[in-house]
């Protein structure tokens, strides 16, 4: 897992901010997220929805589908 984590951190430049692959960075992101855990955490509680909470968003979904 090293050799991935060095080649991330080799390639970080070229994805951030005036890099040559700056509008792929989310896709880095995810990548990167997809294998390592991100440095930064939540500072607080997360926010847990609860079956009416999603039931409301799926009926908002429905609605917006018709």
């Amino acid at each position: 897992m090293k050799p991935l984590r060095a080649l991330l951190d080799r390639v970080r430049p070229l994805f951030e901010k005036g890099g040559k692959l700056e509008k792929l960075y989310p896709l880095y992101e995810g990548v990167d997220t997809f294998f390592y855990t991100p440095g930064d955490v939540t500072p607080g509680p997360s926010h847990v929805r609860d079956s009416m909470d999603l039931k409301r968003m799926m009926i908002t979904v429905v609605i917006a589908l018709l």
